[in-house]
């Protein structure tokens, strides 16, 4: 095989991608696409693949449940590697984000997803993504209402959920109403 369609993909997993070469075998299902980790050196297998054509060859993304990374893909046939003949067979595993929560309870770890927050601040927000880790990144959270802008640090729990707390935007704006937009 010589190339693959992305080389950015969201850590979630989900996508397909299509790697293309020759000689593919269309009724042959003992293929698998391999992502190996740059930096965690862990190996994950693709759920779904698909020979299209002698062409070509379709494989969904995994759950990458590391931090973002630039990741080696590889394409096995019966536990035998295909050798690559093109530029680069690395692909970058990007965090992101899907949901967020307030948390009522940090000891008992319980949250809402009812995002009414206190302009007095120090609430917890938790965004729950992918691709997060507290060794190579550093978070923060950005709150934005009107023109103003506040920056909070955000604590990385582990690869799916980092917490930030709510600023404190002063008497400029009262308790209830307003929207506020939450940037990672």
């Amino acid at each position: 095989w010589n190339s693959v369609n992305q080389t950015t993909l969201l850590a979630k997993g989900g996508e397909l991608i299509t790697l293309t070469g020759g000689g593919f075998n269309t009724s042959s299902g003992d293929y698998e696409c391999r992502f190996t980790g740059t930096v965690s050196n862990k190996t994950v297998i693709s759920s779904f693949i698909n020979v299209v054509s002698s062409t070509e060859i379709i494989c969904e993304t995994p759950n990458w449940l590391f931090a973002q990374q630039l990741v080696q893909l590889e394409l096995f046939r019966a536990n035998s590697a295909i050798q690559f003949a093109g530029n680069s067979s690395l692909v970058l595993m990007k965090f992101g984000w899907d949901a967020l929560y307030r948390v009522i309870n940090e000891t008992a770890d319980t949250t809402t997803t009812d995002l009414s927050f206190s302009a007095t601040g120090l609430e917890v927000l938790e965004v729950v993504g992918y691709g997060f880790d507290s060794g190579f990144e550093l978070f923060e959270c950005q709150f934005v209402r009107g023109s103003q802008v506040r920056k909070e640090p955000a604590n990385v729990t582990n690869s799916t959920k980092l917490r930030c707390f709510t600023p404190d935007w002063g008497s400029t704006y009262s308790a209830t109403g307003g929207r506020v937009e939450v940037r990672i």
